[in-house]
């Protein structure tokens, strides 16, 4: 892509176990995309835990188009949910 990043090929990082449970309860959910860990940053403790990580996203378009983008995931005790999913590029 003219004018585009090319991004390098990305590993899934180590995700503490209960960011672990959630990342894959909702990116499982999402339609249209495949998401992967590449970055923990941290948590927040609120209604639960907001937990902040990178991931790269692929859309399942023709191009398997990429993206990296910032991830909000908060887990409490009525389940686990997907606060804010944003480019970062």
């Amino acid at each position: 892509m003219t004018g585009g990043i090319e991004f390098t090929k990305m590993k899934a990082c180590v995700l503490p176990q209960a960011l672990n449970n959630a990342f894959y309860d909702v990116t499982s959910k999402l339609m249209g995309a495949k998401y992967v860990p590449v970055l923990y940053v941290g948590s927040q403790i609120v209604h639960g835990t907001n937990y902040y990580l990178i991931a790269e996203q692929t859309i399942m378009n023709a191009e398997k188009t990429k993206h990296v983008v910032k991830m909000v995931i908060n887990v409490n005790e009525n389940g686990n949910s997907l606060v804010e999913i944003g480019n970062v590029f």
